[in-house]
């Protein structure tokens, strides 16, 4: 009886050790940096996969407004990356901006951080919304975790926040490629569906949280036509089109 006893319970111990092991990487390693608090500097190539840029930009400025009452905001999706505070402040003199982006960012997105600016008791002397199509039809709560929003700007729960980011390091083997990676440093094949080398490819002002793609600029500056002959694909010929409505009611309510 003894021994059938230590056999079950050696058992139940190999099928828990996995469970084990993946709490360990995840509360240590904490990968998607949602779990303690960081300064997010120059934050941009410091892991080799995408960290929910709504939420690095809400935790920017919430550590930061105190010291630097920001004025003036520039939203948008990525495309406002080209957008910078540095040219920005030269026609809004005395301003202090802050870029406030998020990844494929939304309508609702943008009046969560409208929102959020208010009630921190920021003053919004100036905005610079990048707007298209995706970004004015987006009405709907973002819900995976390269895009979520931050609890304490949607007013969501932290537990259901949370959860999306146990999930995500659960799928594609999301958690082993992460342990690989930070005992190694080594972007290897069998990563590269979740993961890309982002070191040098961009560049963060702490201060402003505006991007700079200062590699892809040398090297347009060096070689225009090769630089675009290289990346044919991002620029496929365009076709003339007028994207279908998108505003309606609760559109129009976020806008007003």
């Amino acid at each position: 009886m003894r021994k059938d006893l230590v056999r079950f319970f050696g058992k139940c111990c190999l099928l828990g050790l996995p469970v084990l092991l993946f709490a360990a990487i995840y509360l240590i390693g904490d990968p998607f940096r949602v779990l303690y608090r960081y300064e997010f500097g120059d934050y941009y190539g410091e892991v080799p996969y995408s960290l929910d840029w709504d939420y690095v930009s809400t935790e920017m400025l919430l550590s930061r407004y105190q010291k630097t009452p920001y004025d003036a905001f520039i939203f948008g999706s990525s495309r406002s990356f080209t957008y910078h505070c540095s040219n920005w402040i030269k026609h809004i003199p005395g301003a202090k901006p802050f870029h406030y982006p998020a990844a494929s960012e939304t309508l609702y997105g943008v009046y969560t951080k409208v929102k959020l600016i208010d009630r921190i008791g920021l003053k919004m002397r100036h905005a610079l919304l990048v707007l298209d199509s995706f970004t004015l039809g987006g009405v709907t709560p973002p819900s995976d975790h390269t895009h979520i929003v931050h609890p304490t700007a949607s007013g969501g729960s932290w537990w259901e926040f949370h959860l999306v980011f146990l999930k995500a390091a659960l799928q594609k083997f999301f958690i082993v490629k992460y342990a690989d990676y930070s005992l190694f440093g080594q972007l290897r094949p069998y990563m590269l569906d979740i993961f890309q080398d982002t070191k040098k490819k961009a560049r963060v002002d702490p201060s402003t949280n505006e991007y700079h793609f200062d590699g892809d600029e040398r090297e347009l500056a060096t070689d225009a036509d090769r630089y675009y002959r290289e990346r044919a694909q991002y620029f496929p010929k365009r076709e003339k089109k007028v994207d279908p409505s998108v505003i309606g009611e609760l559109n129009r309510q976020y806008l007003e």
